[in-house]
């Protein structure tokens, strides 16, 4: 068997054989130093970067649209960003009335792109499928993991790269020529392809793509690439010898800021976030488009159906206070007052609201649930006695006695 058919970790050199693992041949550096670019990370509390940020969709909002519903659904979705990621439902014990200090989940509700915990919320949901699909995968030598970057080169100094058209048309530009790559290089039988576009905190668009199956030649990737992209030869692909890490590495890149479960991160300190004036126009350019996308045999995957029970980091247990057994229900709390009373070991988890899992919902929706059940079997039963008497009253057909 040829050694370019087997999946193996790239080598120096070119060509199908010798697919170099670090690409630095069509790398060039940036002409323009960092120190004039525009926009770069800066140090805010979560806080502080979601009110600045709502700022910015305000503003926009205000000056776009004068009025009518387009003005009122951006100054709501502001709103709405100050207000995510504020709400813990936890598990409060029916008998001895403690709230479990171990069970919090932050809860989501936004869905924002720039929202640091519905962007990880959505990462969350798209690596748990991803895993599933790789773990169901069948073994197959000759084909292989790798991860490719693609960028779209741009002058980060020039203020007219950060209008939201510009910006717009770069990420559109992107996600044309990777899907071109695709198409006329990396498609093939049992091949298989994620791609995720992400918008650096200087603003830089690029595409972190997984891609399974045979190694290609990085030139012929490289070329492929700018047919369509012009002149970006910043293209870099690496060996992967674990899928999991490389499904978790390409699913973090859609999200911006730090780890919204990070404890540090709750307690209100600072750390680094993209420039909130840019991630306004961030927000305002991705409206309508698609992110992240599979391809190949990963094509079955639904990102539109969002499925929490991936997500499940609660256990239903014993109450840690009294010993109580399944008498637990849902209860929302400030974040703030939550932290008061989490254990040292909480690891915060994310869900969404109205989705959580049946042994964490209230008495009131369990019995909402089983009243449903009722009234569909009852309607059955009545439906089913109607045939009966229909059949009944029309007497004996002909032939019978």
């Amino acid at each position: 068997m040829r050694g370019w058919l087997r999946a193996e970790p790239p080598l120096s050199g070119g060509g199908e054989d010798t697919t170099p693992n670090l690409d630095t041949k069509g790398i060039t550096p940036n002409s323009v130093p960092l120190d004039a670019a525009l926009y770069g990370p800066v140090l805010l509390t979560e806080k502080e970067y979601r009110a600045q940020v709502a700022q910015g969709l305000t503003d926009f909002a205000t000056t776009e649209y004068p009025q009518g519903k387009l003005r009122r659904s951006w100054k709501r979705k502001a709103q709405d960003m100050t207000e995510c990621g504020q709400m813990v439902v936890a598990s409060q014990c029916n008998t001895c009335g403690a709230v479990d200090g171990a069970s919090g989940r932050i809860l989501t509700t936004c869905g924002l792109r720039t929202c640091p915990t519905c962007a990880r919320y959505r990462a969350d949901i798209l690596r748990a499928k991803i895993d599933q699909i790789v773990k169901d995968a069948e073994t197959n030598h000759e084909l292989g993991y790798y991860h490719i970057v693609f960028t779209q080169r741009f002058d980060p100094s020039n203020p007219d790269e950060f209008q939201i058209k510009a910006l717009s048309d770069r990420i559109d530009l992107v996600k044309k020529s990777v899907a071109y790559v695709w198409t006329r290089v990396l498609k093939g039988p049992g091949h298989a392809m994620l791609r995720a576009v992400e918008v650096s905190t200087r603003g830089m668009v690029h595409a972190h793509v997984l891609y399974y199956g045979r190694r290609k030649d990085i030139d012929t990737i490289r070329t492929a690439y700018m047919l369509k992209a012009g002149d970006s030869p910043l293209v870099r692909i690496d060996y992967v010898k674990n899928p999991k890490i490389a499904v978790r590495e390409v699913a973090k890149y859609a999200v911006k800021g730090p780890s919204p479960k990070r404890k540090d991160r709750l307690a209100k300190k600072k750390h680094e976030y993209m420039d909130p004036r840019l991630a306004a126009r961030v927000e305002i350019a991705v409206v309508g488009k698609r992110l992240v996308e599979f391809y190949g045999a990963w094509r079955i995957v639904n990102l539109d159906e969002e499925s929490e029970e991936l997500l499940a980091e609660i256990k239903p247990r014993p109450c840690p206070h009294c010993g109580a057994v399944g008498t637990s229900v849902s209860v929302r709390m400030q974040l703030e007052h939550y932290l008061i009373i989490a254990k040292p070991y909480w690891k915060p988890g994310l869900t969404k609201t109205g989705n959580d899992p049946p042994y964490l919902r209230s008495d009131s929706n369990r019995e909402n649930e089983v009243q449903n059940e009722r009234r569909k079997k009852r309607t059955a039963r009545d439906r089913k006695q109607g045939l009966l008497q229909s059949a009944g009253s029309r007497g004996p057909t002909q032939g019978e006695s």
